[in-house]
């Protein structure tokens, strides 16, 4: 008979999963209800969301959480989208950062702003879902896609460079 005090249970011990880097992306628009749509078609991708409302809220965000792209509303009251854009290329910790404009122009004089500020692409709005997966793609590994194991460095204005494992 074998008593209670000589009965050793050893807990199930499972392999360490690797560790898969969640993507965040940082949405700074002063319409609450398109950031949060954003939000919620990002989600199901298992991309994190932060989001803010104006370019104040946005730059103590950034700076605290480091996401690996930025949206940001190129039109918002008192033309704080520009300045927001020129602090963030100018900043040490986030001139590496991509930044895609959304905008509802779709002029000559926004294509030149955007590659003036050294930001990587613009999208208009309303945005169609797949048109902003393929952007983030372009930037940024996404859960999912087979791109989990690459390291991906940001080279300003416009590329990212895979460097491999």
């Amino acid at each position: 008979m074998i008593k209670a005090t000589q009965i050793r249970i050893r807990p199930h011990s499972s392999p360490p999963l690797p560790h898969i880097r969640v993507p965040q992306v940082h949405v700074i628009d002063d319409d609450p209800d398109k950031s949060r749509k954003i939000q919620l078609r990002l989600k199901p991708y298992g991309v994190i969301v932060l989001r803010s409302f104006d370019s104040v809220s946005g730059l103590m965000t950034l700076l605290e959480d480091k996401p690996d792209m930025i949206l940001a509303n190129f039109i918002m009251p008192d033309h704080t989208g520009q300045r927001l854009i020129r602090w963030l290329r100018n900043n040490k910790e986030t001139c590496r950062t991509p930044i895609i404009v959304l905008t509802v122009r779709t002029d000559q004089q926004l294509q030149y702003q955007v590659e003036s500020l050294g930001m990587v692409s613009y999208l208009t709005k309303p945005l169609e879902i797949a048109e902003l997966l393929r952007a983030l793609r372009r930037y940024i590994p996404l859960p999912g896609d087979g791109h989990e194991a690459r390291s991906y460095v940001f080279h300003p204005p416009h590329r990212f460079i895979r460097l491999y494992r």
